[in-house]
């Protein structure tokens, strides 16, 4: 699954944007704060799927570290932790609305194509050539900003636009967008899940085992080459590589080492289809090299990244958000 179309209104860095025509690998110039604020808009569009993404999508955003988030199934409301941050992210309207357009992937499309046979309304629109998923998502919150409402506000698939009330709603719908939760994944420059990638080493699940193992082999591999990344066990374990003779923590390597380990690992072990980069690529200790390995892995066999939002990196196609040359 990746997007096709992002659109969006209701932040105070970038009241309203679009972007079309999104393809496996995105590159993001344009301001800083442009930049976070596309950030903060697939992350709020995909965090409505589940309670846990809408939480971490609260924490990424600033709004409170564990806020609560109730609604069965699908999330309804978020409970602000903290009012003010979400009073300046976001416009006087108190509104934000994002659109996207997915292209699903194989199962996907082949659990609609299973629904057809029952649901008549689904046939006309997998007859037509390149069918997208059309979501609306919307956050609305009250006048003290303490409470959203988080909804999903359209659902389309190709031409046809499916009912989300009554008794003319897809009784499968439900369970088709909770399964679009989990597939995001942002990451930030110097971010490492030490304790994460300890416990995937030792895990009785050989996917984890072997997402781990994916990790130590791209980082002593080109275009990094820092040697084999050990976990040490101490009061608690942390992760080290080599300088010489000794093993240093991450840390005394310097945040350029910290910024690679902790992209590799957000590449083999979140488990994202859709990996935000915010991280930007000046501070790799080769950029160029870096980005063409990031690149390489939404079309790498046996890879679940289908897609990334390179962030720092300009030229032709590139997002520019917030620019206003």
């Amino acid at each position: 699954m990746h997007i096709r179309r992002l659109a969006f209104e209701g932040l105070r860095a970038l009241p309203d944007f679009e972007a079309t025509g999104l393809r496996r690998v995105v590159p993001v110039a344009g301001t800083p704060a442009g930049r976070t604020a596309v950030a903060d808009a697939i992350t709020i569009a995909l965090s409505v799927f589940s309670a846990s993404d809408t939480q971490r999508a609260a924490r990424d955003l600033g709004l409170g570290d564990a806020c609560e988030v109730t609604g069965d199934g699908i999330p309804e409301e978020l409970q602000v932790d903290r009012p003010e941050v979400a009073a300046a992210l976001f416009t006087g309207q108190r509104a934000f609305k994002v659109k996207l357009d997915l292209e699903l992937d194989p199962p996907q499309y082949g659990e609609i194509r299973a629904q057809a046979l029952r649901d008549p309304r689904l046939v006309s629109a997998l007859a037509a050539r390149d069918t997208t998923l059309g979501l609306g998502i919307g956050w609305v919150f009250t006048r003290d900003w303490q409470v959203a409402a988080t909804s999903v506000l359209g659902v389309r698939l190709g031409d046809v636009e499916l009912p989300l009330i009554g008794d003319d709603r897809p009784p499968w719908l439900s369970r088709f967008l909770a399964g679009l939760s989990g597939r995001v994944h942002r990451h930030r420059a110097g971010t490492v899940d030490e304790p994460g990638h300890a416990r995937a080493e030792r895990s009785p699940d050989p996917a984890q085992r072997r997402a781990a193992r994916a990790v130590r082999e791209t980082l002593a591999g080109r275009p990094f080459g820092l040697g084999e990344l050990q976990v040490v066990q101490g009061r608690s374990a942390w992760l080290g590589l080599p300088l010489g003779d000794a093993l240093l923590p991450l840390r005394a390597h310097g945040p350029r080492v910290q910024h690679a380990v902790g992209l590799v690992q957000a590449v083999h072990q979140s488990g994202a289809e859709i990996l935000v980069a915010e991280a930007p690529l000046d501070l790799a200790e080769r950029p160029r090299s870096l980005a063409r390995w990031v690149r390489a892995q939404s079309e790498a066999d046996g890879s679940a990244l289908e897609q990334v939002f390179l962030f720092g990196e300009g030229g032709a196609g590139a997002l520019e958000p917030g620019s206003t040359g």
